[in-house]
Order: C-alpha cells, then structure tokens, then sequence
C-alpha cells in the first residue's frame, strides 16, 4: 500500500462554519483537509520521491491520514492503536489523523477496516489564507513578515520543535506548554513556511488574526464616530514611539497587555512600561490602574497586531507613577511637578490622570504645579479626568490641564452624544472645564487577571481615551503626516502639548442632546480625530502655527496670519491654545498672560469666543475674553475671500508668551499660505546687561545659559555697526543645524534663543554645539550642550 505524508494543514472543522447551502456530503467518500482534499478511492496523488516511505527516517513519528470504513467502532481504534498508531484527531469524511514512524503506518494499513494510509504533506498543515487577508490593523498590513501560530501534536516537545523552527530562520516570540496547549507564536518570513511544515511535529500553521470587542467601540467613536471604522489607525498610526506618563493604581505588569516575554522589568527597552515607580506600601495590582492604563496602550503580547481590546495608541508606551506616592492633600506639599517631571524625562509628552480631590475647587497647589510644569515644558500636555460629581473640582481646573468629561456607550441611536459623567464648570475664577468629551460608559479594558478584561464607568475611562487620541495626534505630526496623510520624515514637526491640545480641541463636535454650543456642560464637545486628522483622498483643510515662548509675542504685539478661504461650503474653524504661565497662590484669578484671538474677513471682525451658543456660531461685536487660555471662532457659512487671523497679546506680564494656531476649513491649498506669515519681529536693540555699545565697538556673541540646556539656550548678540549679521548652530562635523539670525540689524544687544531643534523642526540628538557668528569660518564660537 502507498504510504502518503502531510504537507499543510490541520484537520479541517468545516462543519461548525458552512452555512445549510454548503454543508459536506459526509457520504462522499472524501477525506476533506482544509489545505487539500481527496477521494478516498482514487488518493491524493503519487508522493514527491523524498516524501515516499523508504525515504523517512526509520524511528521518526510523521503524521498520516488513515481512512477507514465507517462507521467508526472502538474496536478499529483498538485495533490501529495496537498496531503503533497514536490517533490525534479525525477529519470528515471517515478518516483519523494518526502519528506513527513508518514501519508502524504499514502495520495500520493492514487493519481490518482501514481503507488506506496516506502520509500528510507539508502543503496541508498550513492555513491556505496565509498572506492573503486584508487586516485592519496598518501595521500588519505594512509587514513583509507574518505572524503565526504553529500548533505542536500532543506528546512532542515543545523545546525541541522550538530549535528547529529557529532554525529555519524564523524567530520564535514564545511557546507555551500547558494546560493541554502546545504552540509557539513565530515571527516568519513567507518563504519559511513550507520549512516548518516539513517538521513532523507540527500540526497546523496559521496567521495570527484580529479580534475587535468594545475597547474597539471606544476607538472607533473617537476617530470616525462610524461603527467599527478607524481612519486613523488604518493609515498607520497606532502611537509608536509615543511616550504616555500614567498615575494611577498600580499596573498589573503581568497582564498579556503590558508584559514583556523578552524583558522582564519594565525599563527603556521594555515593550510597554519604559518605568514603573511605586514607592508607597501598597504593592498589589490595581484593577482602575489597570483598566485605564489599557484604554490608553494595552496590546496583548505574544499576539502581535491583535486588536483584541487593545487601546487607543496600542504601540504607545508607558511611564507609570502609582498614584499612592502623590503628595498635596492630608496636610502634605505637592509633588506633583516633580512625578511629572521625572515621567517627562522618561520621554513622556502626554499624561493621563484619572483622579483628583473632590472637596475642593479651588485653584490648588496641585493646579500651580501642574501649569508650572505645562508652562516649563513646552511639548507636553497633561490630561485630567474631570469629576463625577455635578460640579468642576480640582484639579482638572488648572489652567494647563485639558480637562475631560465622560460620554454613554457607543450604540445605536446617538447615544455617544448624551453625557454620562462630568462636573460641570466653570472654574471658581469663570473659566470654560471640561473643555472635551469622550466615551466612559461601560469602557471594556484590562483587568488585572493575566489577559482577562473587566468593564467599568465613568470620567476616569474617558481621559485615558483621550490621552492615546492626544499620542495618535503627536505621532502624526512628529511623522510628518502633514499635510498630505503620508508619513514624511522632511515634514515632521515636534509639537508644543498647546498644538496636541489645538488639535484635539478642534476634532471636537457639538454633543446635539446638549442645549446650547459650546456651553459649560459639554465644553467644546466630543472628540472626532478624523475631522483634523487627513489622510490621502481627504481634502488638505487644516492648516496650523506653532510658536514657542521665546518666539511669541511681548506685551501689546500682534502676530497676524493670512489665509485665503475658498469653499464657503465648508465651516471655518480657528482655534488659539497657549499654555499660561502659573498663578500666584493668592490670586483670586488664576489668568496671567492674556492672548486674544481676532479674525477679520470679509463678514466681519470675529472676537474669539464670542458665540450665539443657540446657533453654536460666532457673532461679531461682544468684548474680548481675558480668562480662557483657549479661543475660537467657528464660522458655519464662511465668506469666500482674504482673512487675517490675528493673535494679540493683550496683556503679557510673563511673556513672551508662546501659543498655538489651528485653522480647519476650506482652505487654499497649503502650500499657497506657506510663507506668507513674516514670523514674529526681532525683539528690538536696546542697552542689554552690559550697556549700549558704542558705534565702532566689534560684534560679540555671547552665552546666557542655562547650558547644558534642554528646552532652550539663550545667547545674547552685541551688534556695534549696522549691517547684516549671520548666527548659525553647527554640529561637531562642522554641518549647519540652525540658523538662529540672517537679516540686517542696527547697532545693539539681541537676545536669541535655540530650541534643539533643526531647520525642519525636528530633534536633534544630545550632544555638543558649536554657535557661530558670521559663517563657520568664525574664530570663536559659543559652545553650548544639548541633554535630552
């Protein structure tokens, strides 16, 4: 009898999936293998000569297909097992999988009943689907790799077969054995799959898959506010290389969402916790850290590119702090600057908080830290769940803070639109909290039992939501995304939070079952990413101005920005964030720097924040707004024509103050408007530290520190004659990185001001600097030293 071996492909349970119309004959005399089936009668076909009976080793078990005549009985069980074979499964019509060396197949074959003994081929272990499925999630679609799931018959080791799929070339992520489950996750090229169905030992090979539950609910409103559709992660952005700090409950690091099989600890090379800091007594995982650290990053490991409740920047990764070790409230200091600022030098930029102090309203020393820390650090912006209470606390109230409220479930009928929970402001001084919503109702996330999920409610699941929307957004621009939808490394932008804030603000949409637009219920609404957020095939309509500190406007100036507005069809929306400098802890108001926003187009002169909030629109008249950090003005039917957006600085006792611009509507192209803003003026010449220089007197750079700096350096430029003066930053090469002043100057002192960033806007690695006068043929430049 010819003896047949398997290629690729596990037993095929076809019944449990084809519908009444397709259902098997299991009548047919067939053997049905999802990679290839046969007739009993006629075989699958002769055997390729290295796969014949005399060509496999003697005392190597290899899989075969025993048909038989049915129906089956135990004596023909008894009877194939008494002759070597071990069965380990059945696959319609009437045959048996059966592991046996050779010289045992041919004692089964001569069972009576037995029908014929074929040797699997390689070809029928493996899932014919392998590399033809579209996925959803970006990332997998964009590998030239595939994920798989190799199963491993019962009884062989798993060590072993691990070795020699290495071997192969492909790398094994990790294996379990337990519980009955035999398997290795594998991270493969296509060409090795046909290497590991040949290893006898495998049983079935396929692609890890995709499962969508109702983390997926959450992720899905917040980016297209359509069922199960997610724009923004399609086209690859998922918040890798984003940095999220977390305080909360302590992490369950061994969750499959947050665990690492490769690194143990968490630390700068783990998968998902960069840190984790708990220094109080209470060391046990915590189901409401656990929950929310999820909503932001959770991504179950090994399963790579599973979506199985993963969260809203699945490829972010976490800096956690447990909430136990803040300070400020029972009589003691805040440290609360200070835990955001040791985050922040773990490489986070976005922080998700979902808790506070409910008995206060008050402009707290909680509130003074954060607004400090937000001001110093110009790229981060700190997130806060407002609270469940009827009314603003602390301290989401800090001026710096984006506070969030909390949205019903996602579901039929527009309930995404309805608030579930959330003060309602304004702030003891008169400001606009919550300022954003996002789903919190009945949020399905991790809990803290291995890779089990947990549901729960309120505010405290909305923030973290938002906090990945806040990574997706600086991942874009850090990416270059914009303005084309493409990643471009020459377009990257490295965004102040005041631009992250910009943005989420102005995804956001009216929550229609609140009266009234905006108002201080629902502050700006409920965020929908894909508004600001395009992609090829989406019009270019956002345009945007990112300005920092040293770089805005003193007291009384005026930037001015114009933008050429095409399509009255579609709304024109322009909105200002600035991060304020801290108030003093006596002040009754907390407002410091005043920037106002002033649209004037061929409707009018808009104020920001000026609304008929029964029509949600701005009017014109009314007075400019002295308290609020954030200002818009939102145009439904916008005049086609010039508009000059203008950012008046009010009053700037701290200043410069720097801020954020965003215009979304029916713009000329981008590259239409690029250029036409002259940037803001060279601070006037004046006496400096050191006195007027006398006319005759050389130019002279000098430095003012701090150095080594991290955020900015500032130098000051004593010009004696008048005429054009050149300022560059070099690299150790000799290479420009930044050209800091190339205009004609008058005699005087200037203060100018480096960033670390380049002329692209990008980061530039730690190290030395050299600035220069004149070109890099000066004698004597200032050496400054960037930390990161």
């Amino acid at each position: 009898m010819t003896l047949t071996r398997i290629a690729c492909a596990l037993l095929a349970v076809l019944l449990c999936a084809a519908p009444a119309s397709h259902a098997l004959d299991l009548g047919d005399s067939r053997v049905h293998l999802v990679g290839g089936g046969y007739s009993v009668a006629e075989g699958p076909g002769p055997l390729p000569a290295e796969l014949r009976s005399h060509a496999l080793p003697a005392a190597v078990r290899q899989s075969w297909v025993v048909c038989y005549r049915g129906p089956a009985d135990e004596g023909l069980r008894a009877a194939i097992q008494q002759a070597g074979g071990r069965i380990v499964g059945h696959v319609p019509s009437s045959a048996w999988i059966v592991r046996a060396c050779p010289s045992d197949a041919r004692r089964v074959a001569e069972v009576p009943g037995v029908l014929r003994v074929d040797l699997m081929r390689p070809e029928w272990k493996v899932d014919p689907g392998i590399g033809t499925r579209e996925f959803a999630d970006p990332q997998r679609r964009a590998e030239t790799d595939l994920f798989l799931t190799v199963e491993i018959f019962e009884g062989e080791s798993v060590a072993a077969v691990a070795d020699r799929v290495a071997a192969t070339g492909a790398a094994v992520r990790r294996a379990w054995d337990r519980l009955g489950v035999r398997r290795l996750s594998v991270r493969a090229s296509r060409g090795a799959v046909a290497s590991i169905a040949r290893i006898p030992e495998v049983e079935w090979i396929e692609e890890v898959g995709e499962i969508t539950l109702r983390n997926d609910t959450v992720r899905w409103c917040i980016q297209s506010n359509s069922s199960g559709l997610t724009p923004v992660q399609d086209a690859g952005l998922l918040g890798e290389g984003e940095i999220v700090g977390h305080i909360d409950g302590p992490i369950s690091k061994s969750s499959c969402f947050f665990s690492d099989s490769l690194v143990a600890e968490p630390g700068p090379t783990h998968r998902k916790l960069v840190s984790y800091r708990n220094d109080s007594a209470f060391q046990n995982p915590d189901s409401h850290g656990t929950h929310t650290a999820g909503t932001v990053a959770g991504d179950e490991e090994p399963v790579i590119g599973s979506v199985v409740d993963r969260g809203m920047a699945p490829h972010a990764r976490l800096a956690h702090r447990a909430i136990w070790d803040v300070a400020g409230y029972s009589n003691t200091p805040s440290n609360l600057k200070d835990l955001l600022t040791e985050m922040h030098f773990d490489g986070a930029h976005i922080f998700t908080n979902s808790w506070g102090d409910d008995s206060f309203t008050s402009y707290t020393t909680w509130c003074r830290d954060i607004d400090s820390f937000a001001y110093q650090r110009q790229n981060d912006l700190v997130i806060f769940a407002s609270t469940n209470t009827s009314t603003l606390k602390t301290p989401e109230n800090a001026k710096n803070v984006l506070a969030v409220g909390a949205t019903r479930r996602p579901a039929g009928g527009g309930e995404q639109d309805a608030i579930w929970s959330g003060g309602t402001g304004p702030t003891s001084d008169g400001r606009r909290k919550p300022e954003v919503f996002a789903p919190g109702m009945s949020t399905r996330s991790a809990s803290t039992a291995s890779c089990a999920m947990t549901t729960m409610s309120g505010t405290s699941m909305a923030a973290p939501a938002v906090a990945g929307a806040g990574a997706l957004v600086r991942e874009y621009l850090v990416k270059g995304y914009h303005p084309r939808g493409i990643p471009a490394p020459e377009r990257a932008v490295w965004p102040t939070g005041a631009l992250v804030k910009a943005f989420l603000i102005a995804s956001t949409v009216d929550m229609t079952s609140v009266a009234g637009y905006p108002n201080e219920e629902e502050g700006w609404g409920r965020l929908l990413l894909d508004r600001v957020l395009h992609f090829p095939g989406d019009p270019e309509r956002v345009w945007f101005r990112d300005v920092r500190h040293n770089e805005g406007p003193g007291p009384g100036a005026v930037h001015t920005h114009l933008l050429q507005v095409a399509d009255a069809g579609q709304p024109l929306e322009i909105t200002l964030v600035f991060t304020d400098y801290p108030a003093a802890p006596a002040a009754a108001l907390t407002p410091v720097n005043d920037l106002d926003l002033e649209v004037v187009g061929p409707g009018g002169t808009f104020l920001g924040n000026v609304f008929d909030t029964a029509a949600g629109h701005s009017v014109t008249g009314g007075t400019a707004d002295p308290l609020n950090n954030v200002e818009r003005v939102i145009l439904d039917s916008p005049d086609p024509g010039l508009y000059r957006v203008r950012v008046r600085a009010s009053d700037v006792p701290e200043g410069p103050q720097g801020y954020a611009l965003l215009v979304v509507g029916g713009l000329e192209p981008p590259q239409g408007m690029e250029g036409e803003d002259p940037g803001p003026p060279l601070p006037p010449p004046g006496p400096g530290r050191g006195g007027a220089p006398e006319s005759g007197v050389d130019s002279e750079l000098r430095m003012e520190g701090p150095n080594p700096f991290e955020q900015r350096v500032e130098l000051r430029l004593t010009v004696g004659e008048p005429g054009r003066q050149e300022v560059t930053v070099y690299d150790v090469l000799g290479r420009p990185v930044r050209v800091l002043l190339d205009r004609e100057v008058t005699p005087g002192e200037y203060p100018l001001y480096w960033n670390g960033l380049d002329e692209s806007a990008r980061r530039v690695p730690s190290g030395v600097y050299f600035v220069r006068r004149g070109g890099a043929v000066d004698s004597s430049p200032v050496r400054v030293t960037l930390i990161r």
